[in-house]
């Protein structure tokens, strides 16, 4: 179906709702008895407008309550309906549209409204969320879920729904109450509204003309939040309404209802079919022909908001993407928010060309300043971003503390994303919280900086993931998760009425399919993680970003990086992407890395020393050097290893770590001979504790901040656990014991025994 199709089948489903009497459970709601209007001959007029009104809240949010019989005290059960996203955005228009167009002139509507928004409302979202959630259903997502509807959005609607529902009305009203007009439209609620509207006088044309004529003026001034509609410009109450109910020649004396209807003739293919590329382009051949001054200035005289231009061509592209199979709408949508941040760019683009924004000139563009890497808008925010992470994210975050099984590098990956999350969303420092063309772009739009900060979150976890030696998902998903409920989590800037929020989700395959339109180049897309990449790393030159990868891969405890290091390898595919790896391969893992181990140990000889006998000048007077030395030589060799692929590289010293450690264990074995007098214990100290870091940063492989420390585990080792059961001790002796037994026999041989 076409966009246009959409809202016509819409609008017929709610034709067909306010053609009947309507429910006893909406009446009850708007009854008189519960003194909720004015004493007198008001009641009955009042009361009876709330019902349609309501019954539009229903609709909008899948819910249809009806009577059993004409007359009859009792409804039938309600008709629960699970809408798709592009359903209620659907609904959220066509309601919206409907409510104003159909009783915009009815005299009492803003004060119905005012006290359904006061004192009705709030039972009827206690109503529509009991039914949502009924048997289980779990469909309370869909409830009031109409705040990206804006004032582009309602005018395109109106552009293609207003014909129709105009005839409908008039269709209707010319039946009135004695020839079958609807009861809650053009028959008894009509009846009524002409006679308390013109105290009794509803025969007078002339006067009935007036008052709805001065009716429609004075509804423009109401809202619709209790549809669950909200305007980001929250300077002016009642701008979406207003700009639904003015004629078609004020929309052409503000020159947007020229721009719209110009755009949709020119899209319409077959009579009917809207094509949306059509539509797009003749949104923004409008624009730069009839509106382009309008759309660069802060606010025009007649009240155009600047940003006008590139929201109402979002609107269409939104339209198509929420059509799309079930599961793709959620995943296009940052992409697509993104993309209207460049088309926003781009109309400023033009205008900076002719001076109307100030600060450009000459190659300094809009788009320029936004990108740029060094103190561009988007640079700017992760500076911001970052510095919070940094200052914040190695305390304790509120959204990372369930992570009870979680290895440190998850909890502290999480806590410094967390950490971002609040800085994003803080409401000190998110600045307006209604949109400007002024000054930085993102501060000045609060939309604009949570998409560009989504992003940049993104880009940064996406970084961490691939720089640290742990699988860090976990930790990464639980932040991301944390921060979906913002009316809770970041309740300051996004729970009063006036604010509205973009909750960000880890969406890593999306992200990293997102691209847009590349500055200057017509049809070429760039993508948009490699435009990211040198802002917030600054070509691996950043040092915030070096601190956060060095804490995320700080794991001390050898049993830990054990864990950490194994789940990462075996996560990972097999040469060739035939599977991911089993436990009997890690073992095997154990058994090989004996060998080159052993040669490094060789080395540490007293007739060979290699190059690490200067760790060990510096042991105590009467320690003999050749356990320091063998250690030392282990440490250099597990040190060294340098792979293509960083985790393989890992794993590998890890395991070196171990038996280096069941090696030291030998040698303070009891049974080991001197041991005491010749200070074994002392030797292997040295080397591990005051030695360690310089052999590591002297080292070929591990001059960066993807390496762990190997250190000599304590004696709680002896109970770590990998696999829920196996302890690592017991199965590194054993593989030392059979697979490993020559290799560990070389070992003796060539080094052990010189001790």
């Amino acid at each position: 179906a076409t966009l246009k199709d959409d809202l016509i089948g819409t609008w017929k489903i709610l034709e067909s709702w306010l053609m009947y009497s309507g429910s006893n459970e909406i009446a009850k709601l708007c009854d008189k008895s519960k003194g909720l209007w004015p004493r007198g001959n008001w009641p009955g007029y009042m009361e009876l407008l709330c019902q349609p009104i309501l019954e539009i809240k229903y609709f909008m949010n899948g819910i249809k309550t009806e009577r059993k019989g004409h007359g009859d005290p009792k409804d039938i059960a309600p008709t629960i309906e699970t809408l798709n996203e592009a359903q209620r955005y659907s609904r959220c228009i066509v309601g919206a549209v409907a409510l104003y167009t159909i009783y915009g002139d009815h005299c009492k509507l803003k004060d119905v409204i005012e006290k359904i928004e006061e004192e009705i409302s709030p039972k009827v979202d206690e109503k529509l969320e009991g039914y949502l959630r009924k048997d289980g259903g779990n469909l309370q997502n869909q409830l009031n879920k109409c705040e990206g509807i804006d004032i582009p959005t309602l005018l395109v609607g109106k552009a293609l729904l207003q014909d129709k529902i105009k005839e409908w009305v008039r269709e209707d009203r010319a039946k009135g109450k004695d020839e079958g007009g609807a009861w809650r439209a053009g028959g008894q609620l009509l009846w009524r509204m002409k006679q308390r509207c013109t105290n009794n006088r509803p025969n007078d044309i002339g006067k009935v003309e007036q008052v709805m004529g001065e009716a429609k003026e004075n509804n423009k001034g109401s809202t619709a939040t209790f549809l669950g509609i909200k305007s980001d410009d929250k300077s002016t109450e009642g701008a979406l309404m207003s700009e639904i109910m003015e004629d078609d020649d004020k929309f052409s004396s503000s020159k947007l209802g020229e721009m719209l209807n110009t755009a949709v003739k020119e899209a319409m293919t077959g009579g009917k079919n809207i094509n949306v590329d059509s539509l797009v382009q003749s949104i923004k051949k409008g624009a730069e022909k009839t509106v382009a001054e309008a759309c660069t200035q802060k606010r025009s005289g007649n009240g155009v908001k600047d940003d006008l231009c590139r929201r109402v061509e979002c609107v269409a592209r939104h339209w198509e993407k929420i059509k799309e199979p079930t599961g793709t709408a959620e995943k296009t949508e940052p992409c697509e928010r993104l993309s209207c941040i460049v088309q926003y760019l781009k109309t400023r683009d033009t205008a900076a060309a002719t001076g109307a924004v100030p600060g450009t000139g000459g190659s300094t563009t809009p788009t320029n300043n936004f990108w740029e890497k060094e103190n561009g808008d988007v640079a700017k925010l992760w500076q911001e971003l970052s510095q919070a992470m940094i200052d914040n994210g190695k305390n304790n975050q509120s959204g990372c503390d369930g992570m009870t099984d979680a290895s440190p590098s998850e909890q502290t990956a999480c806590k410094f994303l967390h950490a971002g999350f609040k800085e994003l969303y803080n409401p000190t420092t998110s600045s307006a919280s209604t949109s400007s063309t002024t000054g930085d772009v993102l501060k000045n739009n609060p939309s604009f900086r949570q998409t560009m900060g989504c992003f940049l979150l993104h880009a940064y976890a996406k970084h961490m993931k691939d720089k640290a030696v742990c699988d860090i998902e976990e930790g990464i998903k639980q932040a991301f998760e944390s921060w979906q409920d913002l009316s809770t989590k970041a309740a300051g800037a996004c729970n009063d009425k006036d604010k509205k929020c973009i909750p960000c989700k880890w969406e890593e395959d999306n992200f990293k399919g997102c691209e847009i339109e590349k500055k200057g180049a017509t049809g070429e897309k760039e993508n948009v993680e490699n435009k990211l990449k040198n802002i917030i790393d600054k070509d691996g030159n950043d040092p915030k970003m070096k601190e956060m990868a060095q804490k995320i891969n700080e794991v001390t405890k050898l049993c830990d990086q054990v864990k950490c290091v194994t789940a990462r390898w075996m996560s990972q595919n097999k040469a060739g992407g035939t599977g991911t790896r089993t436990w009997d391969e890690v073992w095997g893992q154990v058994q090989e890395q004996i060998s080159p181990l052993r040669t490094a140990l060789g080395s540490a000889t007293k007739t060979n020393k290699g190059n690490v006998e200067s760790y060990c000048q510096g042991l105590p007077q009467g320690v003999d050097k050749e356990a320091c030395l063998l250690i030392a030589a282990g440490l250099k060799n597990l040190y060294d290893i340098q792979e293509s692929d960083a985790v393989e590289a890992s794993f590998k010293r890890t395991m070196r770590c171990v038996l280096l450690n069941a090696i030291a264990d030998k040698l303070q074995h009891d049974n080991f001979p001197c041991k005491d007098e010749k200070k074994v214990s002392t030797g292997i100290d040295y080397a591990f504790k005051t030695k360690n870091k310089d052999i590591k940063d002297a080292s070929d492989g591990c001059n960066d901040d993807n390496c762990f420390q190997c250190e000599r585990y304590e004696d709680n080792f002896k109970n770590c656990k990998v696999n829920n059961t196996v302890e690592v001790k017991d199965k590194v002796e054993e593989v030392l014991k059979n697979e490993g037994k020559e290799e560990m026999t070389k070992i003796n041989d060539q080094a052990i025994k010189d001790i």
